[in-house]
This record gives C-alpha cells, structure tokens and sequence, in this order.
C-alpha cells in the first residue's frame, strides 16, 4: 500500500495562509538579513520591523476581503446601483460648488471660476478590496487592464484669461502636518521616488510651523507638493468646440510613453491660450501613491500609511 495524506479543506486553507505569509516581501528581506547576518541586534531589530508590517497587512487584508462583491457588475452607471455605499476615492473641489466627485462612477465633475472652465475626471483601481480588483469589477476596468497604474486624472480646461505665469499642478494639505524621525527619511525617499518618475523639478515643501510663522510675522507656507506642466503623461490641445470627449482620450494627442525628451519639449514650449481647450492626464506617479488605502508604496516593504 502506497502512503496517503489527507488534508480537509480548512487544514489546506491554513497551509496557503502560512505560505503566503512566509512569502510577505517584509517577511522575506528580514528572513535574508537574518541568514546574511546571523543573529545580529541589527537582523532581530528587521526581524521585529517585518512582524509589524505583517501585523499591520492583516486587518485591512481581511476588511478588504470581507467586502468584496462578486456580482457581475460592469462599467455602465445604471449597473452599479450600490458602489456609492462602498469605500473608494471621492471628494470635492474647493471652494465647493456642491458637486461631489465619487471615483465608485464615471463622472465628470465641473468647475467654473474667474480663471477657466474645467472638467475634471478621475478613475482609480478599488485597491481597498483586491478581490473586486483582481476580477475587474469596477467602473474603468477595462480601461487599467494590463496596466501597472492604481489611478488616473484627467483635466479639460477652457482659459479665460492667459496665464502670465508658469504653472505647476499638484495637492496641497488644508493643514500642517508635522513630520520627523522615520516618517521624515519615508517622505524624503518616496519624494525622490517620485521625482524620477516626473522627470525632476519637482517642488515639494512639509510646510511651516504656524507657531513658528506666527513668531516671525511670517505666512505659514502649507504641505505642498508640485510638479511643472511637462510631469502629465498626455496632453491634447482642441479649436473650442472640437475637444474630445474626456472619458475617452485613449491614443489622442502627445503621450510622454512615446518619447519623454520630446515630450518635456513640447511642453515647455506649450502656449497657453484662450481660444483653445487643454486636455492633460496624469498617471506616471500612481504605481507608488495608493490614494484609496492612503498609502506610499515602493519605499519600504508592505508600503507606509
């Protein structure tokens, strides 16, 4: 008689989980400092580090799973009936005008102002629930197919005064953030991260103490990070009237994937005008910026809150 092994379902469960676990990016680079090392007080202390990430991985791994649907939804609207309830990325402009962007649909949020009119559209992957991820049941699914990118913004603007400066774009916090220490070394790496990824000149600030500026008579500068008009990914310039469709600018216009050198020239020597609409699209920053589980990736293992 030949051995056998029996394994029930739950045993067989349990076995995955622990591999899966053992094979943590965190896991494994503390598991190679340990053997390149020895037990060393430096290879214990990344040992510890690798428990916290893996500790910290777990509840959002089970709160995402948890959540997954598996309905058969697609990317039309009327089809998602109940996305709003769910998490995802959602937010306003300010000041508001009322109008809510909710990334859980494809719509295009306006803003009007003594400057432009714009449109503004943003989609992102549902990385707060991988399984619904993973079997693209998503509004723009089809869209982040075979795609490294976790989100994309996509701006169509009217000028209706010529800008008489250089612009940049970017997020600037509502208040300031104090950053030091470990966090403070994070920020700086995934900065120069992302300054690579853009293409340098890349201006970014933690801001001022408001204390500190109230001493000094001084503005408190806010958490800002900003980058020139070349750092978009794809621009497409429109007689008035003649502008595409802004859920739909697949292979139109200038794309920096086609060259980056030629497309940093170009848009440098971009003119800005009023009798023209501007439609630029961003991703070249997403594969380290998870803007739905607020986390930086690429940096350290398991990514940082």
């Amino acid at each position: 008689l030949k051995p056998t092994v029996v394994v029930d379902r739950r045993s067989g469960l349990m076995v995955l989980g622990m591999l899966k676990r053992c094979f943590d990016p965190a896991c494994t680079v503390a598991l190679c400092a340990v053997l390149a090392m020895g037990v060393t007080p430096t290879s214990i202390g990344l040992m510890l580090l690798a428990l916290v990430f893996w500790w910290r991985s777990t509840p959002s791994d089970k709160k995402a799973h948890s959540g997954a649907r598996h309905d058969g939804v697609d990317e039309v609207d009327a089809r998602f009936p109940d996305l709003g309830q769910q998490g995802g990325l959602s937010g306003t402009f300010i000041p508001s005008n009322g109008e809510i962007f909710d990334c859980n649909r494809l719509r295009v949020h306006h803003i009007d102002n003594e400057y432009c009119s714009m449109k503004f559209l943003a989609l992102t992957r549902p990385t707060d629930d991988p399984a619904r991820d993973a079997a693209g049941l998503y509004p723009g699914a089809e869209h982040f197919n075979g795609r490294k990118r976790l989100w994309e913004t996509r701006w169509q603007i009217h000028f209706k005064a010529t800008p008489r400066n250089r612009l940049f774009f970017g997020i600037e916090l509502a208040e300031y953030v104090p950053v030091a220490g470990w966090a403070r070394w994070i920020q700086q790496s995934t900065v120069a991260l992302l300054r690579k990824a853009a293409g340098g000149n890349i201006y970014h600030s933690c801001g001022d103490s408001p204390a500190n500026a109230a001493q000094s008579g001084s503005e408190a500068e806010k958490p800002v990070f900003a980058m020139p008009l070349w750092a978009f990914d794809q621009v497409i310039e429109s007689e008035i009237g003649q502008e595409p469709d802004i859920q739909n600018i697949e292979g139109l216009g200038v794309l920096r994937a086609n060259g980056r050198k030629n497309f940093m020239k170009h848009m440098s020597q971009l003119e800005l005008r009023t009798d023209r609409v501007y439609t630029f699209a961003f991703w070249c920053i997403s594969r380290w910026v998870d803007v739905v589980n607020w986390t930086m990736l690429g940096v350290v293992p398991g990514g940082v809150d």
